[in-house]
């Protein structure tokens, strides 16, 4: 399914969408949006549980399938500035995501978020997380999935070294342009300031509990694959994960927040209307 869909959806579903389809949306707003929504969901649901996969994994493919059909260009009906655009102009669409906020969201705040929670939360062996053994197997998978997702961030710095691009923040970029050679100290701080951004970018792709807390759920209830000792440890290094990651990511804003948006990997200015570089393509020529 996960190499499937992306392929039949990008040349087959999207162009048979954009051209017999999207433009009669504008005629019924919401309502062809949630038909199609409720379709699309209970398709793909179906076809992972008929493939054998989880469920949940079938709603994400369903996800990412309605984000990606509708056209990009800035007259299809889908492109809109606000909800109120596309109730209101005859040749525009509510987007997908607009229908959710308006019908669908409280629903999902104060009825199915709370249930999704408490079932989760009850389903927690708390008392039997609380043994030498099974702490410290968290704390070592903890640091594991800590790893595998810093480890993300090694790209940044890769990249600045297989692009040959040289490491500076606008700071030391304007002094590259008046000089011919930096100064080692520049380069020094340039060096620092992608490294921290990488930093950034592995604190923030550490996981978040809720999706891992269900699907341990579902493997140790449904499945003989997760004993209860895998299932209390997963939860352990998942709980952990949850509070390190945001923690390690308001650190690095806190203290050097200000360094990564002035690095060669922070905040870009906008490109000159009618074109111009991009200054993250090479740093030295903002």
């Amino acid at each position: 399914m996960a190499i499937v869909t992306p392929l039949v959806t990008k040349y087959l579903f999207a162009p048979l969408f954009r051209r017999y389809i999207e433009y009669h949306f504008a005629r019924f707003d919401h309502i062809s949006n949630i038909i199609l929504m409720i379709l699309v969901l209970c398709a793909f649901i179906s076809i992972a549980a008929y493939t054998g996969t989880s469920i949940l994994f079938g709603a994400f493919l369903a996800g990412t399938f309605l984000t990606y059909i509708p056209s990009k260009h800035p007259d299809g009906p889908f492109v809109v500035m606000s909800r109120e655009e596309g109730e209101r102009e005859e040749n525009k669409s509510p987007t997908f995501v607009h229908t959710f906020e308006r019908y669908l969201l409280d629903v999902q705040k104060y009825l199915m978020e709370p249930l999704f929670f408490s079932s989760v939360g009850f389903a927690i062996p708390f008392v039997q997380l609380w043994t030498g053994r099974r702490i410290w197997r968290g704390i070592v998978f903890t640091l594991l999935m800590l790893f595998a997702k810093l480890i993300v961030g090694i790209w940044v710095p890769l990249w600045q070294l297989l692009s040959g691009s040289k490491f500076l923040n606008r700071k030391a970029a304007k002094e590259y342009s008046r000089e011919e050679y930096p100064s080692e100290d520049s380069t020094r701080s340039g060096w620092s300031t992608v490294c921290l951004s990488g930093l950034l970018l592995g604190s923030a792709m550490v996981a978040r509990g809720e999706i891992g807390l269900l699907i341990v759920e579902v493997g140790y209830n449904e499945t003989s694959y997760v004993s209860e000792d895998a299932f209390i440890t997963a939860v352990w290094a998942i709980l952990l994960n949850t509070v390190l990651g945001p923690v390690a990511v308001g650190l690095l804003v806190k203290f050097h927040g200000k360094d990564i948006e002035e690095g060669a990997w922070g905040l870009q200015g906008t490109a000159p209307v009618g074109g111009g570089s991009d200054s993250r393509m090479d740093p030295s020529l903002e």
